[in-house]
């Protein structure tokens, strides 16, 4: 039975006794009673059990535990100083400092009950706290209700709870793990639709982000997280504060980097721009006056096409960026190293007159308005191109040279003027210069030529009023005219204009150095069907050979064949159907392996076979 540890201890410590002097003291054994024993020095870590009469043996406790084993030497007679080694569950037979052991045990008087009722079962193991507290003075906890467990073991008892709880879980994140690697051995199709509903979460994520006009940081930086275009052009989280224009947000980003590696500061989008070429853009002030400032050397930096940050500010037209360059000492004259383009050709591009304008009022920069590029154009030809008016004004009136020719291919100004269809600048060029049209290029075309691949009417009047006709006539290298350049782009009211001017007959009867007449051009290409068919039926009534054949064998029928123009087909095998077997033709049949041009001459057959019948029966 338990013992009364209290005064016994301290009548036991009070007395004068010598080592192997033979004292009484009570201490646990199985049937619980006292008996003489001799004192020895215990060491630490163990308690003791009464294996005989007047005899103790040790029981090693510090590894079994979870408190109260003795953690130094001590003699028989002060065992009470550790209670946990007075304390013992006689139904379990445990130590109540042993959870394992009770735990144990309990679990396996449990099993052998499985066959109770769960009334039965409850009354086993309870875990009622008031009646706990009415245990007996040794502090037996109901752990199992008719084992007495102690109440002082409950943290020991839920620790190894705990540990099979933490083991379960263990086991469950290693079933996940598996099932997740499963996972990823699904099929290249399956895994080609997750991608796909991947992309479309993230574009509808892009989108949702991008219509918020919030301006707080943390949107801020999701907004700039989640833009999936950006980013598959290589854009970082630096490109896009400096896009944005967010200065706080900029330097914070570019701080950070700087502390890691000033190399970070130049990092590049795909199409190899640093932060300085889009700041510069996008005209951000405040971005590039930091960037300069702190990092001049990212303005020699060239992207992928060999531009520096002035040529983006000059394409984006922004004069307050070129002017800040400028008063870092940037070489705003610099040009590109393969295309020789510098500000202003790209001003040109961009349509922005007023870098036009920055250039000519700045002594170390107005010759670049006369600078060509490596193939010869200045600025005035890529303002033609482009059909910027006010801007080709500005250039001719600062002196640049109108007649300057390309180097590859011998245009001018008004060739590209004409080519594009840019009406305004071609009247302007032609009231200035009128001797401009004359000028041919290196194929020989003038710039009727030109006109009538745009197939601009206004530019062939205005034309007009400075050529007479057989201007019109005149034919470039390889004997090529107006008319087939015209057929080829399917221009129909260029040619229906010719005819007007009477001289479209005289241009059918042209066959060019291939043997090609205009025939075969309205059916090089395969754009705008209709219109190609009604330029063949106006240029049929203007003596049009259609049956003529090139000197490889080729007929209009042949071509629409080889550029697959379904309805160009039909209507050539309708109207014109002695084109199919003329001598020396190549077989427009062989010409395509289209199944839907092959099914419309299976068609053609059969209908002709049904008239060949009907004609020998008459």
């Amino acid at each position: 039975m338990p013992i009364k540890q209290g005064r016994l201890g301290h009548e036991i410590n009070s007395a004068k006794v010598q080592q192997n002097t033979r004292l009484s003291l009570c201490t646990k054994q199985t049937s619980d009673f006292p008996y003489r024993i001799l004192f020895v020095p215990r060491p630490k870590g163990n308690c003791v059990h009464l294996a005989g009469r007047g005899r103790l043996n040790q029981i090693p406790c510090q590894t079994v535990f979870s408190s109260g084993c003795p953690d130094t030497f001590f003699f028989s007679q002060d065992i009470y100083k550790f209670p946990k080694c007075l304390e013992i569950n006689t139904k379990l037979r445990c130590f109540v400092g042993n959870a394992d052991c009770m735990l144990d045990r309990c679990l396996k008087k449990l099993a052998d009950k499985q066959n109770t009722t769960i009334a039965s079962r409850e009354k086993i193991c309870s875990e009622d706290a008031s009646k706990k507290s009415n245990e007996s003075k040794s502090g037996v906890n109901i752990f199992c209700k008719e084992d007495n467990m102690p109440s002082d073991n409950v943290p020991a008892i839920v620790g190894s709870l705990v540990t099979v709880i933490f083991l379960l879980i263990l086991l469950g994140l290693a079933m996940v793990l598996f099932f997740r690697l499963r996972n990823k051995r699904m099929t290249k199709t399956q895994k080609g639709k997750i991608s796909e509903s991947i992309d479309v979460l993230k574009l509808d994520e892009g989108i949702s982000l991008l219509e918020k006009d919030e301006k707080d940081k943390t949107n801020h930086q999701k907004k700039i997280k989640r833009i999936p275009g950006l980013h598959n052009r290589g854009f970082d989280d630096l490109h896009l504060a400096a896009k944005d224009g967010n200065l706080e947000k900029f330097i914070e980003i570019w701080e950070t980097l700087s502390q890691r590696n000033k190399d970070n500061l130049d990092s590049r989008t795909g199409d190899g721009r640093n932060c300085l070429h889009i700041a510069a853009f996008f005209g951000h002030f405040d971005i590039c006056s930091h960037i300069l400032r702190n990092n001049k050397n990212l303005f020699s930096k060239k992207d992928n096409n060999k531009m520096n940050p002035a040529h983006w500010a000059a394409l984006g037209g922004k004069i307050n960026i070129l002017k800040l360059m400028m008063s870092f000492g940037c070489d705003l004259a610099e040009k590109t190293e393969k295309y020789e383009e510098n500000i202003v050709l790209f001003a040109c591009i961009g349509d922005w007159i007023d870098v036009c304008k920055f250039a000519a009022n700045h002594a170390t920069y107005k010759s670049l308005l006369h600078a060509k590029n490596r193939e010869g154009w200045n600025p005035i030809q890529y303002a033609a191109k482009r059909g910027y008016f006010e801007i080709f004004k500005f250039l001719y009136t600062n002196g640049v040279d109108c007649y300057s020719e390309s180097f590859k291919t011998g245009k001018t100004c008004l060739h590209t003027a004409c080519e594009n269809g840019q009406v305004d600048i071609c009247k302007f060029i032609l009231n200035k210069n009128p001797d401009l049209k004359d000028k041919e290029d290196y194929n020989h075309q003038h710039a009727g030529h030109f006109a009538a691949k745009s197939g601009s009417t206004e530019i062939l009047f205005a034309l007009n009023e400075k050529a007479d006709l057989p201007f019109f006539k005149k034919v470039a290298t390889d004997n090529i005219n107006i008319l087939h350049i015209a057929c080829k782009y399917g221009n129909l009211n260029f040619c229906k204009q010719l005819e007007n001017w009477g001289i479209l007959n005289d241009l059918c009867q042209d066959i060019t150095e291939k043997g090609w007449n205009a025939a075969l051009f309205i059916t090089e290409r395969c754009v705008d069907e209709e219109k190609r068919i009604q330029i063949l039926e106006l240029l049929t009534k203007n003596g049009l050979d259609v049956y003529h054949v090139s000197r490889a064998g080729k007929t209009i029928l042949y071509n629409a064949c080889v550029n697959q123009s379904k309805e160009l087909v039909k209507y050539l095998l309708k109207h014109f159907p002695a084109l199919v077997g003329i001598e020396r033709a190549l077989d427009p049949t062989l010409a395509s392996k289209s199944e839907m041009i092959n099914a419309i001459f299976d068609d053609f057959k059969r209908k002709m076979s049904k008239r060949d019948k009907v004609h020998a029966t008459d």
